[in-house]
């Protein structure tokens, strides 16, 4: 879910990341996206960049990524892709099964029905405009034609490393405001409990 959210990508092109096509830095890898499909026509192979998030270590897509091809060594025999599936043998992942776990995670998460994989897209790509990115470094992470209305069309709902920390920026900053509220209502509840002994007490 995280790699879906900071590289918003189709379910077909997060299942063809490959291993074998990364360019791996201390603090980010970008996969090369070399195949075609009905979307894209000729011209400079798209990318997938991941970059490091040191602010939460919860929220970091690239140590989540590191973990799992470490964790994924001894089944990383017979495919290259980077997720491979959780039966055996192991093997790649089709875009069908990229997009049932997206929806998986979702709905675990308590968000409704009507929001599917792709949902992850409008999402993430609304929360960087949201957070102030501008509609070039939106189309530029999502790989969308610079000419193009395809964001503002069918996405928008209201550079790749200003769009990662835009997107995990939102995210940390709605827990917070979320963390916040609980305390505060679990703050006048106790308060109000107080009360209610207090005034029990002098009768």
């Amino acid at each position: 879910m995280l790699v879906a959210l900071v590289a918003p990508k189709r379910a077909s092109e997060l299942a063809a990341l490959s291993l074998q096509s990364v360019q791996i830095g201390e603090n980010v890898w970008v996969f090369s996206l070399n195949y075609m499909n009905k979307n894209r026509g000729l011209g400079k192979a798209h990318t997938a960049v991941i970059r490091a998030y040191p602010e939460d270590r919860m929220l970091c897509p690239l140590t989540t990524i590191r973990d799992y091809v470490r964790r994924t060594l001894l089944y990383r025999h017979k495919s290259p892709t980077l997720f491979l599936s959780f039966h055996r043998p192991y093997a790649s992942v089709s875009s069908t099964t990229i997009a049932r776990w997206l929806r998986e995670v979702l709905v675990s998460a308590g968000i409704e029905d009507r929001f599917k994989a792709h949902s992850t897209r409008a999402a993430s790509t609304t929360a960087s405009r949201k957070q102030g990115l501008s509609s070039k470094a939106i189309m530029e992470a999502a790989n969308w034609a610079p000419n193009g209305s395809t964001f503002e069309k069918f996405y928008y709902k209201g550079s790749q490393e200003n769009f990662q920390n835009s997107v995990l920026s939102s995210t940390r900053n709605h827990a917070t405001s979320s963390k916040r509220k609980e305390e505060g209502s679990e703050s006048k509840h106790s308060k109000d409990s107080r009360k209610k002994k207090l005034r029990h007490g002098k009768k």
